[in-house]
């Protein structure tokens, strides 16, 4: 990509994902890890196994290999991009605190050699859990870049495009409106996902 020299300040960069379904805990770790070098055998498996509406949101092969401070840094060069920032993509640590194992993961990544800095880091978290003031902690604990929570609300009522919540009105629920206290409390930010006939929900 060209230089864009008409710019005279340097790009924040407010939203991209990295990604390492080999070394962390992600929906598709398992195919990862073992058909990684194999994407042919890969897209066989998943056309089976997957359903229509994942695979055409998903697309090709690209999230069965890692994306870290390198791999952007290549895609990014030209660009006066000096701060990134992270948006919680599909992390599924187990346990009670699981989902600030990104977080953590994050904020030990090396970003020496790509030119930028990790500037702020937007973690995940279901507000509706009673103990939701803990996993918050936990984000904060491990990392003093969280600077907010994304919980996406994505559900259509065509079953043909793919659903990310379990709800069709995440954002009216009693419990989630509790939670969402609790952020605001943190002084966090919150990043809603929701798709356009849902956008009610978020005003």
């Amino acid at each position: 990509m060209a230089p864009a020299p008409d710019l005279d300040f340097a790009i924040v960069d407010p939203h991209f994902h990295h990604w390492d379904p080999l070394t962390t805990p992600r929906v598709v770790s398992p195919f990862a890890r073992v058909l990684h070098r194999w994407p042919r055998a890969y897209e066989n498996i998943a056309s089976m196994v997957m359903p229509r509406p994942a695979q055409d949101f998903l697309g090709g092969n690209a999230i069965l290999h890692p994306y870290l401070p390198d791999d952007y840094a290549r895609d990014a060069e030209g660009l006066r991009i000096d701060t990134v920032v992270h948006v919680e993509s599909g992390w599924e640590q187990r346990g009670r605190l699981g989902v600030a194992g990104e977080t953590r993961w994050l904020d030990q990544l090396d970003f020496a050699g790509s030119g930028r800095r990790l500037g702020a880091i937007v973690g995940h978290a279901d507000l509706r859990r009673a103990d939701v003031d803990d996993v918050l902690a936990a984000h904060q604990a491990a990392s003093d870049r969280l600077r907010g929570i994304r919980q996406k609300a994505s559900r259509h009522p065509d079953r043909g495009v793919l659903a990310f919540c379990d709800v069709p009105n995440l954002y009216r629920e009693a419990s989630f409106l509790r939670g969402f206290e609790k952020l605001v409390a943190r002084k966090l930010s919150f990043d809603a996902w929701v798709y356009s006939h849902q956008i009610p929900d978020v005003v």
